[in-house]
């Protein structure tokens, strides 16, 4: 399974994941980063879907290079939302998801995406995020954002927040473990 942990700072952001995962089968096992560096300034950290991880491998760093080359200045926040749209349409079209008790297809996965000056949450449902100063998603999500909760003023800087609240999932629930990875935007003080 997944935890995710994200802390915004004043000229930065950093995003921490275990390495657990489940396959199809329910055998969890060590799968590695669940975090995928999109460019300099932006990573994603992926829960729910192994394919969503490979799809921002993929399609994810193809849509911000042509973001990038097109020169035209535009607002992150708009790409964000366009770029986990094209997910959304990707999976239904290749089969993925479920339907929601309200008849909504539901995609799988859901992601936060880390840059220098925004970090979001995109959601199964298509909603996107703005994230103020933490979050944490995944099945450890809720021990992760208790811990950063509680680290909130205690002088440590973010990348120790995130790790910590990983940790603290891994430590508290049976399907986080494995390797704590950690990647950083911009200067996260």
């Amino acid at each position: 399974m997944t935890v995710i942990a994200a802390v915004v700072a004043e000229s930065g952001a950093c995003i921490a994941c275990d390495s657990f995962g489940m396959d199809d089968g329910g055998v969890v096992d060590d799968h590695g980063t669940k975090l995928v560096k999109v460019s300099d300034d932006i990573v994603v950290g992926c829960a729910g879907s192994y394919l969503l991880i490979t799809w921002w491998e993929r399609f994810g760093r193809k849509l911000w290079k042509t973001a990038a080359e097109d020169g035209d200045a535009f607002c992150m926040q708009d790409w964000i939302e366009d770029t986990w749209q094209e997910w959304i349409k990707w999976a239904r079209n290749a089969g993925h998801g479920k339907l929601a008790d309200d008849g909504a297809l539901l995609v799988p996965g859901t992601c936060i995406v880390v840059t220098p000056g925004l970090t979001t949450c995109c959601q199964g449902d298509g909603a996107v995020l703005r994230i103020q100063r933490f979050t944490a998603i995944g099945s450890g999500g809720e021990l992760a954002l208790g811990s950063l909760y509680t680290s909130r003023d205690d002088g440590k800087s973010p990348v120790a927040r995130v790790a910590g609240a990983v940790l603290a999932a891994i430590a508290l629930h049976g399907a986080c473990g494995g390797d704590v990875h950690v990647m950083s935007v911009g200067d996260p003080k």
